[in-house]
């Protein structure tokens, strides 16, 4: 049969592939969308399996994964509590230490003097003064701890604080968001995937006829080497 020879359609996969099944004959009349030719699909339908495996392994992980990260934020956010009620518990306590300490440093200080004043007039008892001097010393070094740790758990308390804020902020998100990501990545991937395998089942783009017949079963085609013409 002669057909002419401009009015020839190529039919050709758009990657290169091995012929798997040739439907039709030369001559053969076919109808638009009619199945002409189907390339191998093995390769692609194993990458398809294994991405709907682990989409489905995520889909499954993401429901789990949104309730473990509310917990997980709750049990964060419970500590970061909890640690600034310690935190601003002790620093009552310190703060209380510290005026009780001043305040008894004060009055020692005042006893010393007032030892003093009798002393040059010759009624001090010196054994009271050398005992006020070292219950002195003690306080002040009391003192000085308190005041130490007053700075010290303040700087804990606003570090404490800190934390609860960036709990607050980070919420839920990590985790479930990376899973998230990567899932429609592999949605993405998948859908690109069976397009691609669609596009390995030739068919014939107008009604018309098979003019000639290219390659055979189990050869090669590719974009600049079509399976058959139609016409």
């Amino acid at each position: 049969i002669a057909f002419a020879e401009h009015r020839q359609i190529a039919v050709a996969p758009l990657a290169q592939g091995q012929i798997e099944v040739i439907s039709v004959d030369e001559g053969e009349s076919v109808e638009h969308g009619q199945v002409l030719a189907i390339m191998d699909r093995r390769s692609i339908d194993l990458d398809i399996r294994i991405l709907e495996a682990r989409k489905a392994q995520l889909d499954a992980a993401l429901l789990t994964t949104q309730v473990d990260d509310s917990a997980t934020f709750d049990r964060d956010r419970q500590r970061a509590q909890i640690d600034i009620a310690n935190r601003t518990n002790m620093l009552a306590q310190e703060d209380l230490r510290l005026r009780t300490s001043s305040a008894e440093k004060i009055a020692l200080q005042a006893q010393i003097a007032e030892l003093d004043r009798l002393q040059k007039m010759g009624l001090g008892d010196g054994a009271a003064k050398a005992d006020a001097v070292v219950r002195l010393a003690k306080v002040a070094e009391t003192t000085t701890q308190a005041a130490t740790w007053v700075e010290t758990l303040k700087t804990q308390v606003k570090q404490a604080q800190q934390r609860l804020v960036d709990v607050d902020r980070v919420g839920m998100v990590n985790k479930a968001v990376v899973m998230a990501h990567e899932r429609d990545v592999l949605a993405a991937d998948l859908e690109k995937s069976n397009l691609e395998r669609g596009a390995m089942v030739l068919r014939a783009s107008v009604d018309g006829q098979v003019a000639a017949i290219l390659r055979r079963v189990g050869e090669i085609a590719g974009p600049q080497m079509p399976v058959m013409q139609l016409v």
